[in-house]
């Protein structure tokens, strides 16, 4: 059995492109368009991994990723930002070691492979 990916992106097209490769590869695959969303798909499964997008509207990906953190059994949950960010020292700096890492955007489908299977 694959693993499972939470995939929280605002464009619809990263997250329907992300989708199907990650399926294709066998993951379980959730998606989120907001943190809201997000927030919500988390009170339903409890992923291996969740890809979050930084600059979303309304809750963006730092605000999300408190309250990710805030729940106990959200705790041990590998989590990589997503960014089309040249400043990630600066982003991985005030993530303050709750992120695992990040995947930059646009993203190729074997940088998406690696970003999901790196332990």
């Amino acid at each position: 059995m694959g693993k499972t990916v939470l995939m929280v992106d605002d464009d619809l097209t990263s997250l329907k492109i992300a989708e199907m490769l990650l399926q294709k590869k066998g993951y379980d695959v959730w998606t989120a368009s907001t943190g809201m969303q997000a927030l919500e798909r988390l009170k339903q499964c409890v992923p291996d991994v969740i890809l979050l997008d930084i600059e979303m509207p309304g809750m963006d990906g730092f605000e999300t990723l408190e309250h990710i953190r805030g729940v106990e059994q959200n705790k041990n949950i590998r989590i990589l930002f997503l960014t089309a960010s040249d400043d990630v020292q600066g982003i991985m700096e005030r993530a303050d070691g709750k992120v695992q890492g990040y995947l930059r955007k646009p993203f190729l489908p074997d940088a998406l492979y690696r970003a999901v299977e790196t332990e």
